[in-house]
């Protein structure tokens, strides 16, 4: 915005044979450039600004990440699977896994919030999450959590990382059949109404 107002005022002053301005102008043009470009720069590659913070998922097959008799309804658990960090939710008979670190800022998501009983909200940022398959809903995030399929084996609670040739062979209740279009108009509107 201000170098393109310095580069502006350079070309005015140069339809106006005004040269010594012009050089002034586009020098203070191009210093506010490259200003801008080193704190974006550095925002994005110092900062992590902007990237995804979530870690790639690299599980290979199926692992085991907690007994299931330890996993309370409606309660975020994280867990661990080898080195990645998975956030798991019970709901009704179904369990969900999705990665535990925030993408957007690397919040522990464990320690947010269930909202409109399907989703994880960021204690950091306020991002939300669908559990059911880590998609962003309501940003500031704007990379997906990693999913995870879910089984249950020998009484452990398995993971591996969701493709689509896995299924988390689990039958949807009833309760979990609102669409997910509906769940993110309701927060979408819930958010609106909270900025007013």
């Amino acid at each position: 915005g201000v170098a393109f107002l310095f580069f502006a005022a350079s070309m005015v002053a140069r339809l106006k044979r005004n040269r010594g301005s012009a050089f002034l102008l586009s020098a203070l043009g191009l210093a506010f450039s490259t200003l801008g470009a080193w704190i974006g720069g550095d925002m994005v590659y110092r900062h992590r600004v902007g990237v995804n913070h979530a870690k790639e998922a690299e599980l290979d097959g199926w692992t085991a990440v907690m007994a299931e008799k330890d996993l309370k309804t409606g309660t975020l658990t994280a867990a661990k699977a080898g080195d990645e960090s998975i956030l798991l939710f019970r709901k009704g008979k179904n369990i969900y896994a999705i990665g535990a670190v925030c993408s957007h800022a690397g919040g522990p998501l464990e320690e947010g919030t269930v909202v409109h009983g399907n989703c994880v909200e960021c204690p950091w940022h306020q991002s939300i999450f669908d559990l059911r398959d880590g998609e962003v809903i309501h940003g500031p995030a704007t990379f997906n959590q990693p999913r995870y399929s879910v089984r249950t084996h020998n009484d452990q609670i398995e993971v591996q990382l969701w493709t689509d040739n896995t299924s988390n062979k689990q039958e949807n209740s009833d309760a979990d059949s609102v669409s997910k279009s509906e769940d993110k108009e309701s927060i979408e509107s819930q958010a609106e109404g909270e900025r007013k």
